[in-house]
């Protein structure tokens, strides 16, 4: 048993085992779906080195003397090489973004989960569905109070991260934790160079409330571009209130907004009847544009 250990035969052996495991370990995507499968192929390289060198020692003609040196060379062989390259699980996963087609769906959905769970393994994001998981596509009506609550802070931080705030530092003024921020706002934001960044538009639909004919009307809308509309109008309102200059409503009596249903709406640019609509409200001071209804 001994001889075997010292011969060429034991290090051509291994050395096939290794590469074997290592082949199939990218083949299957085990380096990714496995965390630790890199960990045993590092120990088994360690005893690897050590009997490759033994080999070349005693081909040489050279020993190592004492058996406790040996025992130390032969674990510092195994602790050097095994953990010199270990792969955390991030770098396993940017390892297995290299092996597959960027271009296919299945690279997209596992990219996308992973950004919802970036600490889970292959395995357990191949069994999530990425619809599930995306409710910025969810329709206003279909969803709870809750999550109706939830899409609106969603938004605010969309809003400030097309101000230039990160995601993290929006998240944490809005009180929405970063992965229930990714969920409710889908492809609305995308990673480039491992920044979140945000669309310049989107198509999450929202109820939002605007003055039309005298009153406070709520309609779904599902294109931000009329909800960057809606926002000048409030803005032009609080500015006609302030100075009593009605030429602040004037550039949006031609503007028309159509919400999901095909309606169109036309904002109020009245100056009498935007302020008997001011005066009617019980609470200027927290009135809401957005709606949760």
């Amino acid at each position: 048993m001994k001889t075997i250990f010292n011969s060429f035969i034991s290090v051509f052996v291994l050395w096939a085992v290794i590469v074997t495991a290592w082949l199939v370990g990218l083949y299957y995507n085990l380096f990714f779906a496995i965390w630790w499968y890199d960990i045993p192929l590092h120990f088994l390289g360690g005893m690897w080195t050590l009997l490759l060198a033994r080999y070349v020692y005693r081909r040489s003609g050279l020993e190592i003397q004492g058996g406790g040196n040996k025992i130390a060379l032969f674990i510092f062989f195994i602790f050097l090489v095994s953990m010199a390259n270990k792969f955390s699980r991030n770098r396993s996963f940017n390892y297995w973004k290299k092996q597959v087609n960027k271009k296919s769906k299945y690279y997209k959905k596992i990219v996308r989960l992973h950004d919802f769970f970036p600490k889970e393994s292959l395995k357990v994001l191949r069994e999530k569905r990425l619809n599930d998981l995306d409710l910025s596509k969810k329709r206003w009506t279909s969803l709870t109070s809750k999550q109706k609550h939830k899409r609106i802070l969603a938004l605010e931080i969309l809003r400030r991260m097309r101000r230039e705030e990160s995601l993290s530092f929006a998240c944490e003024q809005v009180g929405l934790n970063q992965s229930e921020a990714l969920i409710y706002l889908g492809k609305a934001i995308r990673k480039k160079s491992s920044r979140w960044i945000a669309n310049k538009t989107d198509s999450i639909q929202r109820a939002i409330q605007i003055y039309e004919k005298g009153k406070i009307v709520t309609i779904i809308i599902n294109k931000s571009r009329y909800a960057s509309l809606i926002g000048s109008y409030y803005n032009a309102v609080k500015n006609y209130l302030l100075t009593g200059d009605s030429s602040y409503l004037t550039p949006f009596k031609d503007k028309i907004i159509i919400d999901i249903y095909g309606k169109k709406h036309r904002l109020e640019f009245n100056p009498e009847a935007v302020r008997d609509i001011e005066e009617s409200k019980e609470d200027a001071e927290v009135y809401e544009v957005y709606s949760d209804e």
